[in-house]
């Protein structure tokens, strides 16, 4: 077989299309056959085949290994696997080869560790002379502990496992490998410092949390980072990635990204659990300080040697937490260089600033694409790794601790020195990124327009491309500043707006931004009403040309503020949008890191957004209603999961503002919704609070479709109730709706439910679910008294009803479950007489006391609303309101036994329940004229002296 798997792995890189179909296909069919995932293994091992085959065979391995739980690869193979792979990891193997079993040992490291033999095999190989050996047991542990970087609690047992074993000798290797003083070593004490982050990172496990062994950690780790840079500065950007891949610089991307761990983490002791103040108080009394000195001295090399981007990254991070934290400030501030320069003002000057310049990487990305360039402006993930923002957060940091006014002589001064452009461009950056800061600092506030007149103005219309999109952020970033002179507005406003048409994507993109947020600006929404319909054309081409979820919320900010204007275009508007959300979603996110996807969802908010705009035109509301059909389609379809609550609210949004029965082309979504929920594949279960308004606006409005599918409904909602809580719970609240909506078909058959939600109250634990089952058969004593009374005789469960509501009156006191409450109860009163034998005189008392504190609830709810018009509350009172929202939501969370009781009851948004405008006042008049006086009396008896205020009250 050997042979002939090699003959084909050979031909799978054929140029010949129908030649690689035929040997994959011949590749396939022998996954089968006993001992061909152990040939893959030997052949990617045999230096006399050819790396190119050696190469196909382990990568069809390693991606049967990504099946490895599912069985794909036999047991027998899966233990010879096990048993050679530590000997594949050596560092005289081919890169190629090993970076793919790296991932194989990955696989094993999640799905396996420790298998039988493993950590004797590892002790074997560190014990070694043999560097070969020692590599691949360091690459072994390094790829196990990945696996559990970022997962925290009892599932990262393995890892304790790992740890425990291995550390120790780790400790020992690293600091015999530092001796050594040799160029040779940096590749396993990358490997080390990369354990020992997975290993930390979320927390140091216990055994490892004790003064010796953090001190030893810490001792090497401030050697690493104490080693110089020696690296000249790279000629172009294949120079740079290669200069970046050093072993010795990674090492110290590694001692410093751990540094700042530790500072971020660690150096607050007092907000430290117990067991990790040890590792602080270290931290704080014995590396802190030497840390920060090392990283400041050699931050002050960037001019001279090459420190990678992300080096510089966590090394600004860490300044900025020693500027952050008072210990190390007070040291920082009186820090000075060896030129006689005080530390802080030459951070700005010679690091900040600098950091910030573009450089000709930016320029060629401008040139050559565009919009990879707006991309990578936008990518969320800078912070990561971006020296710049880092430089940001660093001088924000600054600023914030006394050295604003410094930064602001800096600034000035060095703008008046006419700085070149690029330098001009990064001192814009600089202050336009402080907006907040000066916002905040009302003695300097008003210096912030002669500064935009003075300096950033004229870049409005600068012949470079840079300053004109930098400018025109700067004043975005400033849109809320009170801007006395309304010719400076003007003028900008209109160079701001001519920047839509600029010839440079990143400038008008920019513009585009832009203009949304100067908005605010007097004379802003004047200028742009007048040409909304260019306006729109604009963004709706800039977001055909790129993915960008910025921008179409630019988009959405524009429909917001000119409503009325934007409503003619709509409909043209929405059916653009759809075509744009059908190409972004159709991207795999591996595509571009998930922007196509936040475009995507971006993409609907705004479709919902114009869809509001037409909700006084129904007949725009079903001409959007058609177009977006295949976006509801996707989205509420498994395949579309992703964007399942865009897609649920734009059809809330439909459901709810058309007319009753105007757009009956989308009842087939109630099936679709219906099916989300189907026991054998629930994708749908995790919406299902977006779920209910939606199938509640289809009960309330579509009945006479909802009553040819009632039988079927009921059916699948009985299928509900045998599923988990929270589909329980939509069932009870779908089965209020169709209550509350088709009264008379309901009646039909309301034996069988009454019998499903008793059962379902007597067999559940769950608090959510009983308060539902007891709302419903509150209800039911609404809808036909007197055979659900007999119902809830028959079932022996009328008294555990009333004892449940009693004892949780917290979960009634919202409008709709109060009033269903109270009407249900009111039905009741007159027929106590009847039920002495099942009902004790405590139940009793207890049942109307309740009935009268929701009254008396619904009575101030009343009186709130009718104040609400002529609301005028000063500061005090809105605290005291606060306060006591405060108070009654601590209360009720304290009260609940389940997470998110407190608001499951809430009344639900674009869904208005039978129940939130029911005359309950009528309903208890009504009862208490049938009921006997006698009894009447006996209760009012009962009631305490507020309570019968309220009694008295509602009986007059």
């Amino acid at each position: 077989m050997e042979e002939s798997v090699i003959q084909a792995l050979a031909t799978c890189m054929s140029p010949d299309n129908e030649v690689r179909k035929q040997s994959e296909a011949f590749i396939t069919s022998l996954k089968a056959q006993p001992g061909f995932y152990v040939l893959l293994l030997q052949i990617s091992q045999n230096p006399s085949y050819p790396l190119e085959v050696r190469q196909m065979a382990v990568i069809l391995l390693k991606n049967s290994s990504l099946k490895w739980k599912k069985g794909e690869i036999p047991a027998d193979s899966k233990a010879v696997i096990k048993s050679s792979i530590l000997n594949c990891l050596k560092k005289s193997a081919p890169v190629l080869i090993r970076t793919q079993l790296e991932e194989i040992v990955q696989v094993l490291g999640k799905q396996e560790y420790p298998w039988e033999g493993i950590n004797d095999q590892i002790h074997s190989f560190l014990d070694s002379n043999d560097s070969d050996c020692i590599f691949a047991a360091l690459v072994m542990i390094q790829r196990i502990s990945k696996n559990y970087e970022f997962i925290m609690g009892e599932k990262r047992s393995k890892l304790k496992t790992l740890v425990s074993n291995f550390f120790p000798k780790l400790d020992q290797l690293f600091t015999r490998l530092l001796s050594e003083n040799s160029e040779d070593v940096y590749p396993y004490i990358s490997l080390i410092l990369q354990t020992f982050w997975a290993a930390f990172y979320i927390e140091l496990p216990s055994d490892q949390v004790n003064e010796v062994n953090i001190n030893s950690w810490l001792t090497k780790i401030l050697a690493v980072l104490s080693l110089d840079f020696d690296l000249g500065m790279p000629l172009n950007a294949d120079e740079e990635e290669q200069k970046t891949q050093n072993p010795k610089l990674l090492c110290k991307k590694w001692a410093i990204q751990i540094a700042y761990r530790f500072f971020n983490r660690y150096s607050n002791i007092k907000n430290l659990p117990d067991s990790q103040k040890i590792i602080g108080e270290i931290f704080v009394a014995n590396w802190m300080i030497p840390m920060m000195n090392i990283v400041v001295l050699q931050l002050f090399k960037y001019k001279q040697v090459f420190l990678p981007e992300l080096y510089m990254n966590y090394s600004l991070k860490y300044v900025t937490e020693c500027v952050k934290n008072d210990q190390t400030c007070e040291i920082i501030k009186n820090m000075v260089l060896t030129n006689g320069s005080f530390v802080i003002p030459a951070l700005i000057n010679e690091i900040i600033t600098p950091v910030l310049c573009r450089n000709s990487k930016d320029e060629e990305l401008w040139q050559d694409n565009a919009i990879e360039f707006i991309r990578k402006e936008a990518d969320i993930s800078r912070a990561y790794y971006s020296a710049s923002d880092a430089a940001v957060g660093l001088l924000e940091s600054l600023c914030k601790k006394g050295y604003l006014q410094q930064f602001l002589d800096y600034l000035n001064g060095s703008l008046a020195q006419g700085p070149s452009l690029i330098v001009k461009e990064a001192l814009i950056y600089e202050v336009g990124s402080l907006s907040t800061v000066l916002l905040e600092n009302e003695s300097l506030k008003d210096k912030v327009e002669p500064m935009l007149s003075g300096h950033v103005f004229n870049e409005l219309a600068s012949q470079v491309g840079f300053l004109r999109a930098r400018a025109c952020w700067a004043y975005g970033q400033f849109a809320s500043f009170p801007l006395s002179n309304l010719e400076h507005q003007q003028a900008a406003l209109e160079k701001i707006c001519a920047l839509l048409l600029d010839p440079d994507m990143p400038v008008k993109y920019q513009a585009a931004l832009t203009i949304p947020k100067i908005l605010s600006w007097q004379i802003s929404k004047t200028r742009v009403r007048g040409e909304i319909s260019s306006l729109l054309r604009i963004y709706l081409d800039l977001i055909n040309q790129i993915d960008s979820e910025e921008i179409i919320e630019a988009l959405e900010d524009i429909v917001q503020n000119f409503e009325e204007e934007v409503g003619p275009y709509a409909v043209d508007l929405v059916s653009q949008l759809v075509i744009t959300f059908s190409k972004l979603a159709s991207k795999e996110p591996a595509q571009d890191g998930g922007d196509s996807a936040m475009a995507a969802v971006s993409t609907l908010n705004t479709i919902a957004r114009l869809i509001e705009t037409t909700t006084e035109k129904p007949e725009e509301l079903l001409k959007v209603s058609n177009v977006i059909t295949p976006v509801l389609m996707h989205c509420l379809s498994k395949n579309g999961f992703e964007y399942m609550d865009e897609g649920l609210n734009l059809l809330l949004i439909l459901l709810y503002e058309a007319p009753a029965g105007s757009l009956p082309h989308l009842y087939n979504f109630c099936k679709v919704v219906l099916n989300s929920l189907q026991p054998l594949d629930p994708y749908g279960i995790e919406k299902v609070g977006e779920i209910y308004p939606v199938l509640g606006n289809f009960i309330a409005k579509y009945t006479d479709l909802v009553v040819q599918d009632l039988n079927e409904i009921v059916m699948f909602l009985g299928v509900l109730f045998t599923c988990e809580t929270k589909a329980q719970c939509l069932a009870l609240n779908i089965l209020m709706a169709l209550t509350e909506y088709i009264k008379n078909h309901m009646v039909q058959i309301l034996p069988q439910m009454v019998q499903a939600v008793v059962g379902l109250f007597n067999n559940n634990s769950s608090t959510k679910v009983k308060s539902l089952c007891v709302q419903f058969l509150f209800e039911t004593l609404w809808l036909d008294f007197t055979t659900s009374i007999k119902l809830l005789q028959d079932s022996a469960c009328l008294t555990s009803i009333l004892a449940f509501a009693s004892a949780h009156k917290k979960l009634f006191t919202e409008r709709v479950p109060r009033t269903r409450a109270i009407v249900g109860i009111s039905n009741l009163i007159p027929y106590l007489p009847s039920l002495s034998n099942i009902i004790d005189e405590e139940l009793i008392k207890n049942t109307f006391n309740l009935l009268i504190e929701l009254l008396g609830l619904a009575e101030e709810d009343s009186e709130g609303d009718e104040d609400d018009d002529n609301l005028n509350t000063d500061d005090k009172d809105f605290d005291d309101k606060c306060q006591e929202l405060y108070k009654k939501i601590k209360e009720n969370l304290e009260d609940s036994d389940e997470e998110g009781a407190l608001f499951d009851n809430e009344p639900e948004q674009r869904y208005d329940s039978y129940f939130e405008n029911i005359n309950y006042r009528g309903h208890f008049k009504e009862a208490i004229g049938r009921t006997p006086q006698d009894l009447l009396a006996r209760l009012a008896q009962l009631l305490e002296f507020n309570q019968k205020a309220v009694f008295s009250k509602l009986v007059s």
